[in-house]
């Protein structure tokens, strides 16, 4: 380790203010943290959640049957590398090396494991582009702050924060929808910051104030029907019980339902979700058949067209009771997106994944929103013209994003980069 690096990264002030952190929270043995992470776990069980916990490959050989007991109890394992360090900064083979590595080591003790998460989220385009394809079905590496949501806190500490914060390198909510994504080979599955240990070590914030921002944040996911990926650390896991309960209760109430997912769960549907098509069919008197392939799980919404086979869901939003659709001749304008042969392939995918129906076309009056030539097409944009036909008003026909007629979903993740202050001493000599 480069200790001067290490040290210039974090600043004397979060070293010190850590360190007493971590002797406060762990044991020269790891029962205390074995303890509060299995009571999380079945507190979760309760409510029908599972967590996915990414762990290194240290980790996972140094406590090889607590790990496989948490698997056996519905949580999922993650990789996480082998040591818990920088992938971000280290040369690109020993990045590859170091999943490698973590991959034998889950092998070794009956691990199943589909996705992984780089230490303190420092993934880099090149390392993904040179992950062999069999490795990993997902990555949970994107960040999406949640800074613009949050109430000014007068007494805070600003360096824990911001030091945390500078590892993450989140984009904002402001301009990032937190949905799943391709990104090479991989499904990428974002998730929320600030983190737990943000909020309560560097904001200050009580375990009341934690709470509500919790759930205020889960209430918002689910209006705008997004994914809440609640990243925490099992080291605090004693202490926000209540407010997780508080939140998993939370979940339960809402209407239309919150898939609870694991992000292999979420990975596995993002894949389903690819096979997805409608075919379109004008007859010769003017009228157009829509049927819709996809498996037993989707769910096809609809706006502002009359039909006896819908019922209400959400907002302007119905769902669809068939499989299949016929609109009359009179329609003004074909409910889904009209694109230019010339628009971009790659942004083409991305309205898909987001359940958008398209249909190749010349003719931009026969849409409700037509896409122009375009060759590429930047993430902001591609979310302001989701925003924009979300907001429209216009009827539309197309896929729901989360299957069994859930509006929202949400995930649990915690790294389990140690149970125990020894292991964090290792952590150092790595």
């Amino acid at each position: 380790m480069d200790w001067k690096k290490w040290y210039a990264k974090r600043g004397g002030g979060f070293v010190l203010k850590r360190g007493l952190h971590l002797l406060q929270r762990y044991g020269l043995t790891p029962g205390l943290a074995q303890r509060r992470i299995e009571e999380s776990v079945r507190l979760m069980q309760r409510y029908g959640c599972a967590p996915s916990y990414p762990t290194p490959g240290q980790v996972v050989d140094r406590y090889p049957r607590f790990i496989q007991k948490l698997q056996s109890l519905g949580a999922e394992i993650c990789v996480h590398s082998y040591h818990h360090i920088d992938l971000r900064t280290c040369p690109l083979e020993t990045a590859l090396d170091e999943l490698d590595a973590a991959l034998k080591a889950f092998e070794r003790h009956g691990i199943q494991s589909s996705g992984f998460r780089c230490p303190y989220l420092s993934w880099r385009p090149e390392l993904l582009a040179a992950l062999p394809p069999q490795w990993f079905e997902y990555s949970s590496n994107q960040a999406v702050s949640l800074a613009p949501f949050l109430p000014t806190i007068s007494e805070q500490d600003s360096g824990v924060f911001n030091t945390i914060n500078q590892f993450y390198a989140p984009a904002s909510a402001d301009t990032m929808m937190s949905i799943p994504y391709r990104l090479e080979n991989l499904i990428e599955i974002p998730l929320f910051v600030p983190d737990d240990l943000q909020l309560q070590d560097g904001l200050k914030f009580s375990q009341e104030q934690i709470a509500q921002f919790w759930v205020e944040t889960l209430q918002r996911t689910h209006r705008s029907g997004e994914l809440f990926t609640l990243l925490t650390h099992p080291e605090l896991a004693d202490q926000f019980a209540p407010a997780l309960e508080n939140l998993l209760q939370s979940v339960s109430n809402l209407t239309p339902k919150v898939w609870l997912a694991r992000l292999c769960d979420i990975s596995a549907w993002w894949r389903e979700k690819d096979g997805f098509s409608a075919q379109i069919t004008a007859a010769p008197q003017g009228n157009i058949t829509i049927s819709f392939q996809a498996s037993p799980r989707a769910a096809v919404l609809i706006r502002g067209i009359p039909t006896i086979h819908a019922r209400p869901w959400y907002g302007p939003d119905h769902l669809l009771e068939s499989r299949s659709l016929t609109l009359p001749a009179s329609i003004e304008k074909r409910p889904w997106l009209g694109v230019h042969p010339d628009f971009s392939p790659e942004a083409l995918r991305w309205l898909h994944e987001r359940g958008f129906i398209t249909e190749n076309s010349l003719d931009p009056n026969a849409y409700v929103y037509y896409l122009a030539p375009q060759a590429s097409v930047t993430a902001p944009e591609l979310e302001s013209i989701a925003a924009e036909i979300e907001a429209s008003g216009s009827p539309l026909i197309r896929f729901s994003l989360w299957p069994d007629q859930a509006r929202s979903a949400f995930a649990v993740t915690g790294d389990l980069d140690a149970l125990s202050l020894m292991d964090y001493a290792a952590r150092l000599v790595s």
